[in-house]
């Protein structure tokens, strides 16, 4: 093989080994400002979100209302699985007509981290009026405890989440 020739190869080479590396970087750069996504969603669950939705379930439980919240991810730090929090409460009562307030209404908080946002997902099924679901994404900070309060209450009027 001729000088010029190696050379020529060399390059190919380099500059192939140099793209690897640049697409590497970027990928781990991408999944540095996930995982950055995904510790804070987690906080935001453990410092704002949770503690909202403790206090609707409770106010709910007093009211006679079964309410439960549902978790996934909030402890794992793995990176491909994606953090959500939820309420769900079951008012319906046997009563022959339906009412609004014998709805089964869920409300999630997921972690989208690859579009840093926090995806809102949230249904009332009425019995005898099927279900309304309704969901948006909506960045971390706007998550306030008034925010999850009126989340929640707007599905519980059966209305969309804003």
């Amino acid at each position: 093989m001729t000088n010029d020739i190696e050379e020529g190869f060399e390059r190919v080479f380099r500059e192939r080994a140099a793209a690897r590396r640049r697409a590497l970087q970027e990928k781990l750069e991408r999944q540095s400002r996930a995982q950055t996504f995904r510790n804070a969603f987690r906080e935001h669950v453990r410092t704002v979100i949770g503690p909202t939705l403790e206090f609707l379930q409770e106010l709910l439980e007093k009211n006679g209302i079964a309410a439960e919240i549902q978790e996934t991810g909030s402890a794992d730090e793995r990176e491909e699985l994606e953090p959500s929090i939820g309420l769900r409460a079951n008012a319906e009562d046997r009563r022959p007509t339906p009412y609004l307030a014998d709805a089964i209404v869920q409300l999630t908080y997921s972690c989208s981290a690859d579009k840093r946002v926090v995806a809102v997902s949230g249904s009332c099924a009425i019995k005898g009026r099927g279900t309304n679901r309704s969901s948006s994404d909506v960045s971390l900070h706007e998550l306030t405890e008034e925010a999850v309060q009126r989340h929640f209450l707007a599905l519980m009027h059966g209305q969309p989440l804003r």
